[in-house]
């Protein structure tokens, strides 16, 4: 094979030229999609992180308010026990002041119907 000459050189560094100046004009195109979509990830990231951030508010306030909530019926179940003790404490008195009144009512009966007996016995 003959070797080439320099113009063949020349024409086929050309070309090669050309190729890679092809090449490259194609590299920038992918390069400036993968920017544009970079981009638009980055914007969609930030707006799920805005969202989730306030999410994340929202929840952390009604956490505040459930405890809230949850202090206020402990305080309330806690004065209801107390309540609840208060009326069994007066209803065992009540009920033990009212106990010897009835059992002096009852021997009252027993003993007028023992009078009564002996009293009409032949």
């Amino acid at each position: 094979m003959p070797s080439k000459t320099q113009i063949d050189r020349i024409i086929d560094l050309e070309k090669l030229g050309a190729t890679h100046d092809d090449r490259l004009d194609n590299a920038d195109k992918r390069l400036d999609e993968f920017i544009s979509d970079h981009r638009e990830a980055v914007r969609i990231l930030h707006d799920l992180r805005v969202d989730h951030q306030r999410e994340v508010t929202a929840l952390k306030e009604k956490i505040e308010d459930l405890k809230a909530r949850l202090h206020e019926l402990k305080e309330e179940r806690k004065k209801d026990k107390e309540e609840q003790k208060k009326d069994r404490d007066e209803f065992t008195r009540r009920f033990v002041s009212f106990g010897p009144n009835i059992v002096g009512a009852l021997i009252s009966v027993l003993l007028a119907a023992l009078v009564t007996y002996y009293m009409n016995r032949p």
